[in-house]
């Protein structure tokens, strides 16, 4: 139980520092440039030196917390297949197994077999890793991944 401690500990603290840099850097970069920019801009508008606007800023940040989401998974599902020599049959098995409170709410999975396995985001381009055997490999395309 004390290793799940730790592994959920540690993924939080890495999902933490890559959100604050990224905001951070997104928040500079949109602070920068409208600070060089003699134009008045609406709200919802780029700078005129190519910044973000506010709606761009937080779909790039949304962007980046779900990529992190889904290597915390990534994670998460090779120490589970270490351990167990099979592949969880759920998401909720995998966060019970973790002791991980995991957001799945986005999340669809995929148990081919105990060897294989899938999940991806309900987003554009539907981001996700595929699993066979400890082989990873990240996954994006216009339609969801299937078994093979």
């Amino acid at each position: 139980m004390a290793r799940g401690l730790l592994i959920s500990l540690l993924t939080g603290v890495l999902f933490s520092a890559v959100l604050f840099s990224t905001l951070t850097f997104t928040l500079f970069r949109s602070n920068l440039n409208s600070s060089n920019s003699n134009t008045s801009n609406t709200p919802d508008q780029p700078t005129a030196q190519g910044g973000f606007s506010p709606s761009e800023a937080l779909k790039e940040a949304n962007d980046v917390k779900l990529q992190a989401e889904l290597k915390n998974l990534s994670t998460q599902m090779l120490l589970y297949y270490n351990e167990e020599s099979r592949y969880p049959t759920s998401l909720e098995e995998l966060a019970s197994f973790s002791g991980n409170n995991i957001d799945i709410s986005n999340i669809k999975y995929i148990r081919c077999s105990d060897h294989s396995a899938a999940y991806y985001s309900v987003s554009e381009n539907y981001p996700g890793y595929m699993f066979n055997y400890e082989k990873v490999q990240p996954y994006s395309d216009q339609t969801p991944p299937v078994c093979n």
